[in-house]
This record gives C-alpha cells, sequence and structure tokens, in this order.
C-alpha cells in the first residue's frame, strides 16, 4: 500500500486510511547488471532503460494498468533497494519471521 490510493481501484482505502501507519509499500521492478560490469556498460544501458520508461507509449501502456515509473540513476537504484531492505529487514522482525 502507498500513502495515495491507486487510480486503477480508487475505491480501495490506503493501509494508513485503515489505521496502520508508517506503511509505504509498493511493487517495484528492477534491472540489475552483473558484478563487475563495465560502468560504461551500465550507464550506457541505465539510459537506454530510463528513455524507454520516459516514453510516451510506455508511459501510457503503464497508466491504463496502474504503474508509475520512477527511473533512476544506478547509484540511486542503489540506494532505493538497500532502503527497502531495511524496510523489509524490520517487517519480518516484528512480525517475528525467521530466516529458513
Amino acid at each position: 500500500s502507498t500513502a495515495q490510493r491507486s487510480s486503477v481501484v480508487p475505491d480501495i482505502p490506503t493501509l494508513a486510511e485503515q489505521g496502520l501507519a508508517n506503511y509505504n509499500l509498493s511493487l517495484w521492478f528492477g534491472i540489475w547488471a552483473r558484478a563487475g560490469t563495465p560502468p560504461a556498460v551500465v550507464q550506457k544501458l541505465n539510459a537506454q532503460v530510463n528513455a524507454i520508461l520516459q516514453g510516451k507509449e510506455v508511459r501510457e501502456q503503464f497508466g491504463r494498468i496502474g504503474i508509475t515509473s520512477a527511473p533512476m540513476k544506478p547509484d540511486e537504484f542503489a540506494k532505493f533497494v538497500r532502503d527497502q531492505m531495511v524496510v523489509f529487514r524490520n517487517i519480518a522482525k516484528q512480525a517475528n519471521i525467521q530466516p529458513q
């Protein structure tokens, strides 16, 4: 659940609206390169993927199914993933979920 209702299902309340504050989770996708990939290759792939995500056709197709893209630079995405890991680690800890 994110902080705002989905445009695809606007009648479904957010978790915060249902009394569960401090939860801002959404489904996300990312693209990784193999460790050791030359930085120039990573930068080129990143630029091409971001250009596609910002294109009119992709934005329209994504919009129809409620997806909002958030193109990022590699360092921004790395930080985002680290931050998400902290969030999910805390959720697992609060729920007493043990690694198996």
